[in-house]
């Protein structure tokens, strides 16, 4: 009982910081500008800021761990300066919120082939949540240098077909219920 607490106040580590106004990533439903909501930041460089987040909520059981991954978008965190509200721009923030979806997949697909005891549960999924979380910023950041934020429409292009073809060859990742046996 002890090692199954451990569990769960370890991952549960992992959600605390996310807001309670989160958007789960549904294919069908693309965000809009009207969900940027943070305040802008007038001082950045900066035309808007999507912020995104893998959510996981970790539910210890006798004969292993229930888990669920989800993609979120965060409202309260993202925003978008007045005047700079253009199409372009709102294509190349949601492919932010995509790729953190193909990085929550890819989590999922990792969890899922997970080998747990009971004892070693919680470390071994807390450091693969991280090495994805860690995974999902370095590509988001790559997506802005190629794209130049946007600006570079061969670059986005590319960006775009990369991130279809991905989330595809992950779909069967897509289910957000893991359940995890020792």
């Amino acid at each position: 009982m002890k090692v199954l607490l451990t569990l769960f106040l370890l991952v549960g580590t992992l959600i605390s910081s996310i807001a309670q106004d989160a958007i789960t990533y549904n294919r069908g439903k693309a965000v809009e500008w009207s969900d940027f909501r943070g305040k802008p930041d007038m001082k950045a460089w900066a035309s808007a800021m999507t912020a995104t987040q893998i959510k996981m909520k970790a539910t210890p059981k006798q004969s292993g761990v229930s888990l669920k991954v989800e993609c979120v978008f965060i409202p309260s965190k993202s925003w978008v300066k007045p005047n700079h509200k253009d199409y372009v721009l709102l294509l190349h923030e949601r492919g932010h919120f995509e790729l953190r979806e193909l990085y929550t997949r890819m989590l999922r697909k990792e969890l899922k082939e997970l080998k747990v005891t009971q004892r070693n549960a919680g470390r071994k999924i807390k450091r693969t949540y991280k090495k994805y979380h860690r995974k999902a910023r370095r590509i988001n950041k790559k997506y802005d240098k190629e794209t130049d934020f946007s600006r570079n429409k061969t670059g986005q292009a590319r960006w775009y077909t990369y991130i279809d073809e991905e989330l595809q060859k992950y779909k069967a990742y897509t289910g957000t219920m893991l359940f995890l046996r020792y």
